[in-house]
């Protein structure tokens, strides 16, 4: 692994090395929140050195909840952060509590849980919904066998390969790809870090993990947590290119070309100075509708509206592996979500209607003869803490945006948020005379690369965490290389930005790795 290798850096910490040095950080994320984190708490570097360069306009910008009951909410739900590994609690437990003195935001998030029965998961089966009980969940003896075999293939010979190419076609009607699906390669990840999960379906337990909104619970406390402690947040700003200066051992950046509010200056970077890159963004292109008109496709394959993140990777290329294998092909990285904001109808009574069950708690219907693949999610708790009492917010997403809906025969893409009502309830077996298709608004929201960080690759087309081009430069996020690690969750940046900082400071720890399942955890002994 990048963070195994020897450090070409010199410990920055090192009393020889006299005066301050300059941590800069590229990109709006979580990585690069996280980078920030461990540089003050794990290498003592005041906040003042540290410098996030980003396109924010400021620290409440970006937010993943818009709207309001009237004109209806826009929940970008999908790119909601999975609580779920060693590493983003570390996290956690180093940011205070902002409505709890004493405490810290991995005591609110355990908090929040106290008391709260699991999501239930419904899956469509015929023209009824079966509620799946998590002590009851099973897989058989025959789909163990593959997953176990599967599993047992190396990466490389998996590499471009597409789930449909190693399992037959049984396998893909089974409860379990209902509830799991990916690319060959990281599906192979995944069953080797979450199988375990799938027993008690801890997988879903994310969904209960925040108190009101996941997006801002978590990047708005980091952010708060980090102007406190001096970062300087260079908001309404870009790197538009990095120069390399090849005559310093084996390369190093020695300066940064960025625009902020319309003004471009160039910041010289020394060789002691350390530069951490975000490459690429999941929310690029992303395009929003009305109850009444579909999202707009304009900016769906245009190269030259990527964001920062993108435009910034693209220059960097080729030595930092390929972004075009991630950011051009959105015909399969697209997916579309939306948020049903609906007026006087109870909890309860909501729920009868959409699941036929009294179940009490949050619920997830996965409906798999959608053509579509439709799911829903309805939340028990509100993620909108100041909604009105008679407004029920729900949301969902499509895996298959661009064919044609099994009741409203066109592409989902092309539906207003109205039609793609109409279709969730015609497979909810709801009728379209019941009220709730009135006192409901939808919001559809298009993102073309959502799951671009998930798509088939070839060793090479992800960076490396750290360049061996350039001794100060380290590259973060969800679309690094990692051995053995899944990017399908948040831990995936915040690890990448850990083994980042230890590198590039000399810091002599290890990174934790995750826990794996073996071959007998698939097999059930």
């Amino acid at each position: 692994m990048a963070h195994e290798q020897k450090p070409k850096q010199p410990n920055l910490r090192d009393p020889a090395h006299n005066g301050s040095f300059n941590a800069w950080l590229l990109g709006s994320s979580v990585a690069s929140l996280a980078s920030a984190i461990h540089l003050i708490r794990d290498a003592n570097v005041p906040g003042s050195w540290i410098h996030l360069i980003e396109s924010r306009r400021a620290s409440e910008d970006g937010l993943a909840i818009v709207g309001d009951p009237e004109s209806g909410y826009d929940h970008r739900a999908a790119c909601m952060p999975s609580l779920s590994d060693i590493c983003i609690e570390e996290i956690f437990t180093s940011v205070p509590s902002t409505t709890d003195s004493g405490k810290t935001t991995m005591d609110n998030v355990e908090k929040a849980k106290t008391g709260l029965a699991p999501t239930c998961l419904f899956i469509q089966c015929g023209h009824d919904l079966e509620m799946i009980d998590a002590s009851k969940f099973s897989i058989t003896l025959k789909v163990r066998t593959q997953l176990a075999v599967f599993m047992m293939k190396p990466e490389k010979s998996l590499c471009r390969g597409e789930i449909k190419q190693f399992f037959e076609k049984s396998f893909f009607d089974s409860k379990f790809w209902a509830i799991w699906s990916s690319i060959a390669v990281e599906f192979r990840r995944c069953l080797r870090r979450y199988f375990r999960d799938f027993r008690s379906l801890n997988t879903f337990a994310m969904l209960d993990r925040c108190r009101y909104r996941p997006y801002e619970d978590i990047v708005g406390r980091m952010t708060r947590f980090l102007q406190n402690q001096g970062v300087d947040f260079r908001f309404s700003s870009k790197v538009t290119d990095i120069t390399v200066d090849p005559g310093h051992d084996c390369g190093a950046v020695s300066g940064l070309k960025f625009t902020q509010n319309g003004s471009e200056s160039i910041i010289s970077v020394s060789p002691r100075d350390i530069v951490i890159m975000s490459p690429g963004s999941v929310m690029s292109g992303s395009t929003g509708g009305t109850n009444s008109i579909p999202p707009s496709l304009e900016l769906l394959d245009a190269e030259d509206k990527l964001d920062e993140n993108w435009s910034l990777w693209l220059g960097a290329s080729p030595n930092l592996g390929d972004p075009y294998n991630f950011c051009t092909r959105v015909s399969e990285s697209r997916l579309e979500s939306f948020t049903i904001t609906i007026k006087d109808i109870e909890f309860s009574s909501l729920l009868k209607l959409l699941t036929h069950s009294e179940a009490g708690s949050s619920s997830l219907i996965s409906l798999r003869h959608s053509n579509w693949f439709l799911s829903l999610y309805i939340p028990r708790r509100s993620s909108f803490p100041h909604r009105p009492n008679d407004v029920q917010v729900l949301w969902g997403y499509g895996l298959f945006p661009e064919r044609e809906g099994n009741f409203v025969k066109k592409p989902m893409l092309r539906c207003s948020g109205r039609e793609i009502m109409i279709e969730l309830l015609q497979h909810l077996d709801v009728s379209l005379e019941h009220p709730i298709l009135n006192n409901s608004i939808t919001i559809p929201r298009l993102m073309p690369r959502l799951t671009a960080p998930l798509l088939s690759r070839t060793y090479g087309d992800r960076p490396s965490i750290i360049s061996e081009n350039t001794a100060n430069l380290a590259v973060v996020g969800q679309f690094v290389e990692m051995p053995d690690e899944s990017c399908a969750t948040m831990d995936h940046s915040v690890r990448s930005a850990q083994a980042a900082v230890y590198h590039l400071m000399g810091l002599q720890k290890e990174i934790r790795k995750s826990e794996q399942s073996s071959i007998l955890n698939i097999l059930g002994f």
